[in-house]
């Protein structure tokens, strides 16, 4: 994890990142989404079309289809073929805000001391050596979080 907090004149920007570099994954969007995939009854990757074994001669990582658009074949079960390496730069949280100078008339008017707002986002960006799907079962979602703090 690595965090990082930048002042300058009442504005602030805070990033939080995290990474993960020589590890392993078993990646199952590859199982449940290309190489298992019953094209009928169920959403697909765009790899099943483009990186399926098509015709004799092909090498490629996943079986064919055949014309009911199912492998036809049995599922495959879990193999070391789809643990890949998981290497990433995850940018989990940004934050930008400003703080109002405490000799404002308004601020001074109600009474308020160090007011500050901030936006935040989550789930920013994400860079890594695995295609993964995100949010097909549950939705993913980059939210905003809008604030506003202070002390009396």
């Amino acid at each position: 994890m690595i965090n990082s907090n930048f002042n300058y004149k009442g504005f602030t920007f805070n990033i939080y990142l995290s990474y993960n570099y020589g590890g392993q994954k078993y990646n199952q969007t590859l199982v449940d989404k290309i190489e298992n995939v019953d094209l009928l009854h169920s959403n697909a990757d765009e790899r099943v079309l483009t990186e399926r074994w098509k015709q004799p001669g092909d090498i490629v990582s996943y079986k064919s289809l055949v014309k009911d658009g199912t492998t036809g074949l049995q599922q495959t079960n879990s193999t070391s073929r789809f643990v890949q390496d998981n290497n990433y730069l995850e940018a989990s949280s940004i934050t930008v805000g400003y703080s109002f100078p405490s000799n404002l008339a308004w601020v001074k008017k109600m009474h308020l001391s160090t007011p500050r707002l901030f936006i935040t986002q989550t789930d920013v960006l994400r860079l890594a050596t695995i295609k993964t799907e995100r949010g097909t079962g549950y939705p993913f979602s980059r939210r905003f979080n809008f604030g506003l703090s202070t002390t009396f």
